[in-house]
């Protein structure tokens, strides 16, 4: 599940993250930006508090990216439960390790929701639902 570019014998410039995003999707809704969360370090762990503001989902996928001086060290991923509006959940991200099994501890880290999305019965969706858009992504340039 990780990404690790720290602990290989080649250096990289830089990593290319492919995102999809689907258009016109008549039976699901997104809910990527009706979700909070806030990140805390607890003894070389990374946890975070997720918040569903929103609407019921199915899927809620938070990811980590860690870096140290600059560069890209670890990713990870898992799937908050937070399926009904205003429900919470902390997931706990491990650090990354080294060859050795020694943890890596990230001078910098970021936090993305990379969907939250519910499937629906075309025949019982509102007006405005069928006109959302799902993005896997960040959700920065979703339009719900």
């Amino acid at each position: 599940n990780a990404i690790q570019g720290y602990n290989t014998d080649v250096e990289y410039d830089s990593y290319d993250i492919e995102t999809v995003v689907f258009h016109d999707v008549r039976n699901m809704y997104g809910n990527v930006h009706n979700i909070s969360y806030i990140p805390s370090i607890v003894e070389n762990k990374l946890n975070v508090e997720v918040h569903n503001n929103g609407r019921q989902n199915d899927f809620t996928k938070v990811a980590v990216v860690y870096y140290k001086e600059g560069k890209v060290i670890g990713y990870d991923y898992q799937f908050a439960n937070v399926k009904e509006p205003g429900s919470t959940d902390t997931i706990k991200f491990g650090f990354p390790h080294a060859k050795d099994r020694t943890i890596i501890v990230p001078d910098d880290y970021k936090v993305y929701v990379n969907f939250s999305y519910k499937f629906t019965n075309i025949n019982t969706m509102d007006d405005d639902e069928t006109d959302s858009k799902f993005v896997e992504a960040d959700g920065e340039d979703a339009n719900y």
